[in-house]
């Protein structure tokens, strides 16, 4: 103890008390002692600082020590008091010692009193204050959540707080003065005596964890610190765990059972650190990409993956620490360099606090559904090729083929219904099965798992079949069985050697198939009994010069003739089953679909469309449809006719009436200034008698004549041409040319071959032609005369018609010349349409006008 000591000495004789002071300071520095000459002015100088002791005389004048204690002892009751006197008697001690002194010292004589009075001091200061410090800690102790008590050096209890008696189920009271080894059973009690004790001992202290005893009987997990004290007293410390072990308990258990669950999961588990490392992984990462625990704590997340895979792995794991949640389908590449199709999953991982910790996942293996998915991508192949085929046998083959190679279903046999002998005949097995069967067996009649679902239509799914009563061998060799129903066409048998082999999506796939065979089937019983109650219509139908096609009340072809493959280029196998909206690009499938189903039976209906030939051509059709009922089945037979030529017949007599109407208008105007003219002149005539006034007459004469010639000239050409022959167009060109008085002119002809037209329009065609290029070229032009790809064309080399006039040149009226009627060319374009010709203007090589005649008809 280093702390300072002050001390009061009250004492009635002045001297002895300073010359005391003196002594008490000398033997202990730390002591400082104050005087007082009676108990009051002891008491006044207590009121004005504290004391750690009083050091009393007992014989003092107004008060003796005895009563100065008491009244000390009313403010000051745990004070150390230390009566010094030297009347010494029993009586006097007694006295003190009722009144709470802390010591009692006689006067004597010599100075070792003094040594002897220091150390009673000390030592009354340093246990009061040892006390006041116990005092402290136990009021601590008694507000602390553990259950704290203190073993005196025997082993009993001198303390215990309220929830160490708690603990333990006694009154704290109850507990003062047993000893420790009340609190636990006979093992603990060996083990705290023979191992932990001694540690303390050794060490000052030990902790651990111990089962305490109640006071019932009960027994609970402590977590026990032991220490001891310098004094010898051993301070115990425990808390009840029992929840927390039960607690810790759980979670080990959960743990446990997430692990297990872990390890168990088909799927891959991964949680990813941000820097990309993996934190935690299940069994089956090990298992599926072939590195052990040890290679996996040191790779990168995007090491598991092909390196033209990394970049977008790395993508997504930054994408889910950032978005929350992604998937994406990419594939593992293993330690062996095995690529392995999965589907990743990746949500965001925080803290209860929202610290971002990573991403958890899951990977799923889709190796089965990639090839799943690809086996209905060749179902719709086999589909078509069913639809295509032409027997019930070709179409079992095309089934026992795609079961084998496309479902991994090598054992498989379609069974037809024999309606004659009321049996279901195999028409198509693998080799597998034959193999396995030895001889592939015929279902009579009420016979067997296959006859059931035959005649019930359910289909049925075994994993051992070998068990079922009804089987129709009963030493089959088939384990996992599927039969399915075809309607009224038979049933479809797989089968294996291995049990429980085929699971729900095998199932399905299979239904899949065996649904698209039905529908099949089913349409060539539909196309053989049309064909068998239309017998005798089968020539017209094959022969007719029409397109004729017979659609399902979906739109789909049933079945086409043979004109119509041959005037749009398909095979027949490639048209059938196919949707009609496919070759008439006028309609959709909704406008097929809603058209069919307010057509009335026997109701018929005409309209116009557009079919699409193989080679992408396009035809303009008029089509007649009528709705008929075949057994009770919606048909609808659509006949189709080429309406090109109508069409273009129709399109040049719109242009020939256009032109016509605009005639009267041409007429008035081209008619009435002659006739001004003349009425004119010959007035003139009759008032001044002069003659040049008949020539002005005359010429007017002339324009009218010209202008009613060329009318004429036209009305002819809007008439249908006569008879066509085959003719040299060389020939009319020169004959026509002979005719015009053209002596610097010149016409060249090229090698033509004879094509078929009426020989007097196209002589009125040249004759307007030769004529045109003369007025308008010039008396010295050069026209030449030829051949082209599909026809003819004439051509001179004089200034050419612009390209703002040609768009004009066939309108009635149009003339570049003065005195021109502009009906010439409107003849020319009458003569062609006539032919069905298509008449173009353009340049000729020489920069002159090039008429050109097309889809003219070679003799």
């Amino acid at each position: 103890m280093t702390d300072p000591i002050r001390v009061l000495h009250v004492d009635d004789n002045p001297e002895f008390a300073e010359m005391a002071a003196t002594f008490l300071e000398t033997e202990d520095d730390r002591l400082t002692v104050e005087t007082a000459h009676s108990a009051r002015d002891g008491l006044e100088q207590m009121a004005d600082g504290e004391f750690d002791c009083i050091i009393s005389d007992y014989e003092m004048p107004g008060q003796s020590g005895i009563e100065f204690l008491e009244v000390v002892r009313e403010t000051h009751a745990e004070l150390p008091f230390i009566l010094y006197t030297g009347k010494g008697s029993e009586a006097v001690a007694s006295d003190a010692i009722s009144a709470g002194v802390t010591d009692y010292l006689q006067k004597e004589a010599g100075t070792e009193q003094y040594e002897l009075l220091a150390n009673r001091v000390r030592h009354a200061v340093e246990r009061r204050r040892a006390q006041r410090a116990r005092q402290r800690h136990l009021k601590a102790i008694e507000t602390a959540q553990e259950g704290i008590s203190i073993l005196d050096e025997d082993g009993e209890f001198v303390y215990v707080n309220e929830v160490w008696g708690e603990l333990f189920g006694y009154d704290p009271e109850e507990l003062l003065g047993e000893r420790w080894e009340l609190l636990y059973r006979q093992g603990e009690v060996e083990r705290l005596s023979n191992d932990i004790f001694p540690t303390v001992w050794e060490t000052g202290s030990w902790r651990g964890e111990t089962t305490g005893l109640r006071a019932d009987g009960s027994t609970f997990a402590q977590d026990h610190t032991i220490s001891e004290t310098e004094t010898g007293e051993i301070v115990c410390t425990v808390q009840d765990i029992t929840e927390r072990r039960e607690r810790e308990q759980e979670l080990q258990q959960e743990r446990a059972f997430i692990d297990r669950a872990l390890g168990q999961l088909n799927d891959v588990f991964y949680v990813v650190g941000t820097d990309g490392s993996l934190r935690r992984w299940n069994d089956q990462l090990s298992k599926v990409t072939g590195y052990d625990d040890d290679e996996i704590a040191d790779m990168h997340a995007t090491e598991f993956f092909p390196e033209d895979e990394q970049e977008r792995i790395a993508e997504a794991i930054n994408e889910t620490l950032t978005a929350g949640e992604v998937v994406i389908e990419s594939e593992f590449l293993s330690a062996s360099g095995e690529r392995i199709p999965f589907e990743l999953t990746g949500s965001r991982l925080s803290d209860s606090d929202g610290n971002l910790l990573g991403l958890i996942g899951v990977g799923r293996d889709i190796s089965e559904r990639r090839e799943r998915e690809q086996a209905v991508k060749e179902l719709h192949s086999t589909a078509r090729a069913l639809i295509q085929a032409d027997t019930s046998e070709e179409m079992a083959n095309i089934t026992i083929s795609a079961l084998r190679d496309v479902l991994e279903m090598p054992i498989n046999a379609v069974f037809r219904h024999d309606e004659t002998n009321d049996v279901l005949t195999p028409i198509a097995w693998t080799d597998r099965a034959e193999t396995l069967f030895d001889d592939i067996p015929t279902f009579p009649s009420g016979e067997g798992i296959a006859w059931t679902v035959f005649e019930t239509g359910e289909a049925r799914v075994y994993d051992d079949v070998s068990t079922v009563p009804e089987r129709h061998n009963p030493d089959t060799k088939a384990r996992s069985e599927i039969i399915l129903p075809l309607a009224d066409h038979g049933v479809v048998v797989i089968g294996s050697t291995e049990s429980e082999d085929f699971d729900e999506i095998d199932v399905s796939l299979a239904q899949t198939l065996t649904t698209h065979l039905t529908t099949a089937l089913d349409n060539l019983k539909q196309r053989t009994e049309l064909l068998e109650k239309t017998g005798r219509l089968e020539a017209l139908y094959e022969n007719s010069p029409d397109m004729i096609d017979i659609l399902d009340s979906d739109g789909r072809i049933l079945d086409v003739n043979r004109r119509f493959c041959e005037e749009l280029g398909y095979t027949r196998n490639e048209v059938l089953g196919r949707p009609i909206c496919e070759i008439d690009q006028s309609v959709d499938a909704d406008e097929v679909r809603t058209l069919l189903s307010e057509f009335a039976t026997g109701e018929r209906q005409k309209f116009t469309g557009t079919y699409v030939r193989a080679d992408d051509s396009t035809v303009p059709v008029e089509v007649h449809l009528l709705r008929v009922d075949l057994d009770g089945d919606d048909r609808f037979v659509a006949i189709s006719r080429d309406i090109t030529d109508r069409e273009r017949r129709e399109r040049r007599l719109r242009q020939q009436t256009t032109q016509f109407e605009s005639f009267g208008d041409i007429l008035s105007h081209d008619l009435r200034g002659p006739l001004n003219v003349l009425e004119g002149q010959l007035e003139l005539a009759r008032r001044t008698g002069g003659d040049e006034h008949f020539d002005a007459a005359e010429r007017a004469l002339d324009r009218l004549y010209s202008v009613i010639q060329d009318v004429a000239d036209v009305m002819r050409e809007g008439q249908l041409v006569n008879e066509r022959v085959g003719i040299e167009p060389a020939d009319v060109a020169q004959s026509c040319w002979k005719t015009l008085n053209t002596p610097s002119a010149s016409l060249v002809v090229e090698k033509t071959h004879p094509i078929y037209a009426d020989k007097d329009a196209l002589a009125r065609l040249f004759d307007n032609l030769l004529r045109n290029a003369v007025e308008h070229a010039g008396m010295d032009v050069t026209v030449r005369v030829g051949m082209s790809s599909d026809g003819f064309y004439l051509e001179d080399d004089g200034e050419g018609i612009p390209d703002d006039n040609r768009a004009d040149v066939f309108d009635p009226g149009f003339s570049t010349k003065e005195d021109g009627t502009g009906f010439g060319m409107v003849s020319v374009q009458q003569i062609a349409l006539a032919h069905g010709w298509d008449v173009t203007i353009s340049e000729s090589d020489t920069g002159g006008a090039r008429f050109e005649f097309a889809d003219v008809e070679t003799a």
